[in-house]
């Protein structure tokens, strides 16, 4: 498990590997996070494998300084100590979403809940975008595949392009 805490003033993030180890006690080791710039936080992280997954977020923007949904999706790799960010690819990757539940599957990455700025109908229908998405109660998902590069945006009735970010 991986925590992150903001700090200070300056909402700086101190970022943890929580372990659990043959003791049933937990180890902790302090990593450095992802590049940050727009300083994104309400993120969730969930270990898929041996990759930490981070997804989600909320910032700070504007000329009156408010709370916007920001594209944060960023891959820690266990073995090698080295975060990778995953672009936002506009009308493939699923909207932008602040403070998602995200939980791992086998080797995916689900993400639902949280908030985006999808418009939905009463039947719960995406307008916005390149693309239409039917939704279940309103939510989407999002796996992230084996390699932590597929993005395939799902629910109970449409399976989106995969796209290899």
């Amino acid at each position: 498990m991986v925590t992150y805490h903001l700090t200070g003033d300056d909402m700086s993030q101190r970022w943890m590997v929580l372990t659990l180890n043959d003791e049933k006690s937990i180890d902790t080791q302090s990593i450095s996070g992802p590049s940050n710039p727009e300083g994104v936080f309400g993120m969730s992280l969930t270990r898929v494998g041996e990759v930490v997954v981070a997804y989600g977020g909320n910032a700070m923007k504007g000329t009156n300084a408010t709370f916007q949904y920001a594209w944060f999706m960023a891959v820690y790799s266990i073995d090698t100590a080295e975060w990778k960010a995953l672009p936002y690819i506009e009308g493939v990757c699923p909207q932008p979403r602040k403070f998602p539940i995200t939980f791992a599957v086998g080797d995916c990455l689900v993400v639902t809940g949280g908030w985006s700025k999808k418009k939905r109908t009463k039947q719960g229908v995406d307008t916005t975008g390149g693309h239409s998405t039917v939704s279940n109660s309103g939510s989407t998902m999002l796996v992230v595949g084996n390699d932590i590069t597929l993005l395939v945006e799902i629910n109970s009735q449409y399976l989106g392009p995969a796209v290899d970010c």
